[in-house]
């Protein structure tokens, strides 16, 4: 390869692999023409809640979605209070999005996503999602922090590292994950969600900063 085309090659790379912007969404989405306006390039929907069923908006939002995003995500709030297993939660949402096109489910781990107060309760459950989604064939990865993940599933608490990667909830506003501490499997976030809500494409958001190069951008053989 020529050094013209290297430097070339090594200035593309340097430009896609820049961080870039997307937004959760759990409303109705009625304003797409958010995504140009803020240059949103990705999209997270929420698509199961804590009730044990899929988000009521979720088909709809994913087909009204414009062309031309990087990547569209979903994620779930697990019901560990529901009579339904983790893996007939997990079944629930792949199939009744079976239609629809999207990269990766998220798990929440947050207080607030309808988990227990014993952690070793909390991570088997947490397990049994992550296995059965890949049972399933999906990619999946955790939204957490360091705080959350040590009330709810404990720092014992393990989980595969070669095939979860940390969706950070961010406790400040600051795009950069400098001040980022290091727990469980976690070395550092793929994605970081902004502290401070927004009202856009219809309704209250947050905004989040993808760190992850597009696997399309990566060339292995140079």
């Amino acid at each position: 390869m020529s050094l013209r085309i290297l430097t070339l090659y090594l200035l593309a790379v340097h430009t896609l692999a820049r961080p870039s912007k997307g937004i959760v969404i759990k409303h109705h989405l009625t304003d797409t023409s958010c995504f140009k306006k803020n240059s949103y390039s990705f999209i997270v929907l929420r698509a199961f809640i804590s009730l044990g069923t899929l988000d009521y908006n979720i088909a709809a939002n994913l087909r009204a979605l414009p062309d031309g995003l990087e990547f569209v995500d979903v994620y779930m709030n697990p019901c560990m209070a529901c009579p339904y297993s983790a893996e007939a939660q997990v079944e629930k949402l792949v199939d009744g999005l079976k239609e629809e096109k999207y990269r990766k489910l998220w798990i929440m781990a947050q207080a607030i996503a309808g988990w227990k107060r014993d952690t070793n309760e909390n991570c088997k459950f947490l397990n049994d999602l992550l296995r059965k989604a890949r049972e399933l064939g999906r990619d999946v990865g955790i939204a957490t922090n360091k705080k959350e993940w040590h009330a709810l599933m404990g720092p014992s608490c393990e989980v595969s590292e070669h095939s979860t990667e940390l969706w950070l909830i961010g406790d400040d506003n600051s795009e950069g994950i400098k001040n980022f501490e290091k727990f469980s499997v976690f070395k550092r976030p793929a994605m970081k969600e902004l502290v401070v809500p927004v009202y856009q494409c219809g309704g209250d958001a947050k905004v989040v900063i993808n760190y992850k190069m597009p696997a399309r951008f990566i060339k292995a053989d140079l």
